[in-house]
């Protein structure tokens, strides 16, 4: 039998967990340490860290912050963000990383994939791809969903796969952060056309989102943020976070807008896939 995953996805910037919309970093949500914890207590498979500026700041992750998660929980755990060199990769397996993501430098270098899975083995090396929408195809975009490529997602997925990696976490910039649920085409063709792990990221707001998206694409995993912060911060009784990064308005408002999005637990999402015959492990 496989498995399915179900994954929460937690994006940097710089110590403190943010939320973003469409790949802008517009909130602050906390410490990401203590938002693992609770993800592996209500029985995530894995955790994915993106750190989403630190390409831009020509800098890695931060990993004083893997350190903490992966002193909390048990589960594998994927890094990414500023990955620009073999010494990178070491560094973050280090601090308590399973695997390492790559995204702009892989575009910049594709033959560091290749390097990259010679050293540590493909089951290590995740290449994460930011799918944008322009006039009717998708194309991989760089730094955090800021520059466009010439590399259409289906191509570079394809080649992605022929030089190593293990998996491939697909984002739609255009679902990001919207509740609009996933990108089932985009993922489907994805998954129909490489042989390799495919997580699917990007939308999901409710259990039927990720129903469906296990449904309708035979996805290897799903990946989640806002729908689980969302839930996190409306029943939980209080978020510390690190004072000195990122505007935190909206954690320190009294009266938080959460749009639609749904109250989600791993735990009674898992419950729901099992009732679909969709399994995962519990």
């Amino acid at each position: 039998m496989k498995f399915k995953s179900i994954i929460p996805k937690l994006h940097l910037k710089g110590k403190n967990l943010i939320k973003t919309i469409y790949y802008d970093g517009l909130r602050v949500l906390g410490k990401p340490e203590e938002y693992a914890k609770h993800y592996f207590e209500d029985g995530c498979d894995e955790i994915i860290v993106h750190d989403v500026v630190a390409h831009l700041l020509n800098q890695s992750v931060n990993l004083e912050t893997i350190n903490k998660i992966s002193e909390q929980i048990f589960v594998p755990i994927t890094v990414g963000g500023g990955v620009k060199n073999i010494k990178d990769i070491e560094n973050i397996l280090n601090s308590g990383a399973s695997k390492v993501s790559i995204n702009t430098h892989a575009l910049e270098n594709p033959d560091f994939i290749n390097e990259a899975a010679n050293i540590f083995g493909s089951s290590t090396i995740t290449v994460s791809i930011d799918a944008g929408l322009v006039n009717n195809e998708y194309f991989a975009f760089a730094l955090n969903g800021r520059t466009l490529t010439s590399k259409k997602v289906l191509d570079w997925s394809k080649e992605v796969e022929e030089r190593g990696a293990g998996e491939i976490i697909i984002s739609s910039i255009d679902k990001d952060g919207t509740g609009e649920g996933y990108d089932l085409d985009l993922l489907k063709n994805i998954k129909q056309n490489c042989c390799i792990r495919i997580i699917g990221n990007s939308g999901a707001k409710s259990y039927d989102d990720v129903i469906n998206l296990f449904e309708h694409t035979n996805l290897d995993a799903a990946c989640l943020s806002s729908s689980l912060h969302y839930s996190y911060l409306k029943n939980t009784k209080k978020v510390s976070k690190y004072e000195d990064e990122g505007n935190s308005a909206f954690l320190d408002s009294k009266n938080k807008n959460f749009k639609n999005f749904k109250n989600i637990s791993i735990t009674e999402l898992k419950n729901k896939l099992s009732k679909k015959k969709i399994y995962t492990r519990i």
